[in-house]
């Protein structure tokens, strides 16, 4: 038999990574612009290190090169490149054996120029187009409009290729998800910029679930893979964020059961965890708090493989016995108490033996177990995925461990008392 540590629960839930005292609060910019760089972030820094490495050794050696980021969606390849710019802007840097200085983009000659294109569901004319405004701006040559948009992609591109040509200076061109551009597209751009010399590319991808192919891009020299979160770093992810947007950080409990949301029902990355925080950012900008009730109204309709609506939940509770009833009453009731987020396996333990005592039967431990295995199988319970990492083993399907409701408390009350209405 499994033994479960229930009272150093709450200290492990608790065991967040203390935040930096270099996070300061900076508003709803932190959740709402898709290019905010914090001043503190989990890092890769192997990663970080890899894509700097490759693309100053290129600008130094007056080379061009390419750097793929890929992954999963909301890993944080914008976030690194972003940041990547950002150490570019802020640290002069000169370049070995040339003493060609970077400086401040805001002085009036610049070493570099920085081109950045979300490629995101835009047609190929789009993406030109956006290319040619910012080149255009930096040398200050006039674009009219009326005849640019009447250009084929092919003199497009011909005169973006002019334009670079009037460069010397490295440019530094980010485009973002190119997915959505067809691939021999951003191969002829590979192309292109090995003939300038000066045109560094990096580009990103999400890969989706499945395993991606690279070899539709010819002349992809580099490519950095962004790794999935554990649990620990993204209630990290998850806590500073939260105090950068709100003025009243949130707190460790509902920061868990975010993480565990998350876990259950999205992917597993930091851009979901910021996603969920944009939710939340209507509760705390009225009144600066929220409870474990809001997140299981928000969650409901916020992820989409969350499945479990007031017509499911009703169809499981009026299909099930009295004792299986008044056990999930029992655990509904510890959640009610205090605000509760999560409820310790000793507690459903506790709840079906009340349940027993109340109707007469003898405890059983295969009926405890094939009871709350229905419960978790339906979404109803779900174990925190901590304790679930701390201790694997199952008995009879179930995790010995902590547990949070995914419903909230009036409606899982309604079907309750409708269930026993029937009964009656």
């Amino acid at each position: 038999m499994f033994r479960e540590n229930n009272s150093s629960y709450f200290e492990k839930r608790n065991a967040i990574p203390k935040t930096s005292d270099k996070i300061n609060y900076v508003g709803s910019r932190a959740l709402f612009d898709p290019n905010f760089v914090p001043d503190v972030f989990v890092a890769r820094e192997n990663k970080t290190q890899l894509l700097k490495g490759t693309l100053l050794d290129a600008v130094e050696d007056n080379y061009a090169t390419n750097v793929n980021m890929y992954g999963l969606k909301g890993t944080g390849k914008n976030l690194f490149v972003n940041q990547f710019f950002k150490s570019l802007i802020k640290n002069q840097f000169n370049r070995r054996n040339r003493n060609i200085a970077w400086i401040e983009p805001s002085k009036k000659s610049p070493n570099f120029l920085i081109i950045k294109i979300d490629c995101e569901k835009k047609e190929l004319e789009q993406v030109f187009f956006a290319i040619l405004e910012q080149l255009a701006r930096e040398i200050q040559y006039s674009l009219k409009i009326d005849e640019i948009i009447r250009l084929s992609p092919g003199k497009l591109w011909n005169l973006i290729k002019i334009l670079i040509n009037k460069f010397s200076l490295p440019i530094l061109l980010y485009l973002q998800q190119i997915e959505y551009i067809d691939s021999q597209i951003i191969s002829k751009f590979f192309a292109f910029a090995k003939s300038t010399k000066n045109l560094q590319i990096i580009t990103s991808i999400n890969t989706g679930i499945q395993k991606y192919s690279f070899k539709q891009y010819e002349g992809l020299q580099h490519r950095i893979q962004m790794d999935d979160y554990n649990t620990s770093e993204l209630k990290k992810i998850t806590q500073d964020r939260s105090t950068m947007a709100f003025h009243n950080s949130l707190e460790v409990e509902s920061i868990n059961m975010i993480v565990d949301y998350v876990s259950d029902f999205d992917l597993q990355v930091p851009g979901s965890c910021i996603n969920y925080l944009k939710e939340i950012h209507p509760y705390m900008q009225g009144r600066g708090q929220i409870f474990s009730d809001d997140l299981r109204g928000i969650s409901q309709y916020h992820f989409d493989s969350f499945h479990l609506d007031s017509l499911s939940l009703a169809d499981y509770i009026v299909d099930t016995g009295i004792e299986e009833r008044l056990f999930l009453e029992y655990i509904v009731n510890y959640f009610q108490k205090k605000d509760q987020y999560y409820i310790p396996f000793s507690e459903i333990k506790n709840a079906y033996k009340m349940t027993s005592e109340e109707l007469g039967f003898k405890s059983e431990s295969d009926e405890f177990y094939s009871y709350l295995q229905g419960i978790t199988n339906m979404q109803i319970l779900r174990p925190s995925h901590d304790q679930k990492i701390q201790s694997p083993q199952r008995y009879k399907g179930i995790y010995p461990i902590a547990h949070y409701l995914t419903v909230p408390l009036e409606e899982i009350n309604d079907v309750l008392s409708f269930s026993f209405g029937i009964m009656d």
